[in-house]
C-alpha cells in the first residue's frame, strides 16, 4: 500500500493531476482582428480567414474563385473599410486590452464579390484552421462563438462535416452563441490530429455582403497510462491520509 507521510504529499499529487486534466485553449483569432487582438485596417487582409470558395449561382456569372473546398486555400479574406459597414450593420470592435472583438470581412473592402453586379446572388465559404495535438481527446473539443452576416450563414462544418441545424441571419446583432462538440454531429467524429478547418459557408442575395465571427475553443488531452497509475496512487493514498486522520 501506498503511504504519505504529510498532507503535503497529498497536495503534490494534486498539482501532478490538475494539469495533465486542464482544458487546454484552441487559439481561434476573431475576424478582422491579429492575433493580439488588435484591429486590422480597412482593405488590409485577414491571414487568419480564408475564401475557399466563390460559387455564383447565376450560370452567366463568372467565379474570381474557386479552390476544392477542404483541400487548400484561395486567397485571404479582406476586411471591410468601415463607411461600407454604417448602413446598419453591428460596428466593428477590436481591444487588445479586454481581448475582446471583431470586424466584418469579406472578399474585398467595399462588400461586393468581384465580377457580380449588385442583386447578383453569391455564395462564399471561408474557413478558418486551429491544429490538435495526436493525444487529443475528441470527446472534449468544445468551441463556443457568436456570429453575424450579411445576408445570412447557412452551414457551418468541421473538415466538411456539416453540423446539423447551425446557421444565423442577421447583420445588426450577433446571433445566439453556438457550441460546437462531439454530440453535436450525431456519429462521426470530424476532429483530427493536426490541421482543423472549421467552415462557414455563406449566402448574399444582394449588392452587399459581409462575414464577422467570434471563437473560443478548447480540448484536454488523453491521460498516458502512467498518468492513470499515478493517479490512482494518489487516490489509494488521499483514501490512507484520510482513515488514518479520521483515527487521531
Amino acid at each position: 500500500m501506498v503511504r504519505f507521510a504529510s498532507r503535503s504529499g497529498v497536495m503534490f499529487l494534486a498539482l501532478v493531476f490538475v494539469p495533465v486534466l486542464m482544458a487546454i485553449p484552441i487559439p481561434f483569432v476573431n475576424t478582422g482582428l491579429n492575433g493580439v487582438y488588435s484591429p486590422i485596417a480597412g482593405g488590409d487582409v485577414d491571414p487568419d480567414w480564408i475564401i475557399t470558395q466563390i460559387i455564383n449561382p447565376n450560370p452567366a456569372g463568372a467565379i474570381p474563385s474557386n479552390c476544392p473546398p477542404n483541400t487548400s486555400s484561395c486567397a485571404a479574406s479582406i476586411v471591410i473599410d468601415s463607411v461600407v459597414t454604417s448602413s446598419g450593420w453591428l460596428a466593428n470592435t477590436g481591444n487588445d486590452i479586454t481581448q475582446t472583438g471583431s470586424r466584418w470581412i469579406w472578399v474585398n473592402p467595399v462588400a461586393q464579390p468581384t465580377g457580380f453586379g449588385p442583386g447578383s446572388p453569391v455564395q462564399v465559404l471561408i474557413h478558418t484552421e486551429f491544429t490538435l495535438p495526436v493525444a487529443f481527446d475528441p470527446a472534449t473539443v468544445v468551441i463556443s462563438g457568436r456570429m453575424a452576416s450579411d445576408d445570412a450563414v447557412t452551414q457551418v462544418s468541421v473538415n466538411g462535416v456539416t453540423v446539423p441545424g447551425l446557421n444565423q441571419a442577421g447583420f445588426g446583432a450577433f446571433g445566439p452563441t453556438f457550441t460546437i462538440n462531439l454530440g453535436s454531429f450525431g456519429g462521426p467524429n470530424p476532429f483530427v490530429a493536426g490541421t482543423n478547418r472549421l467552415f462557414f459557408l455563406l449566402n448574399d442575395n444582394i449588392a452587399v455582403g459581409g462575414f464577422r465571427a467570434e471563437l473560443t475553443g478548447e480540448y484536454q488531452l488523453i491521460p498516458e497510462p502512467a498518468t492513470w497509475l499515478l493517479m490512482g496512487a494518489g487516490l489509494v493514498g488521499f483514501a490512507a491520509y484520510r482513515r488514518r486522520k479520521a483515527r487521531v
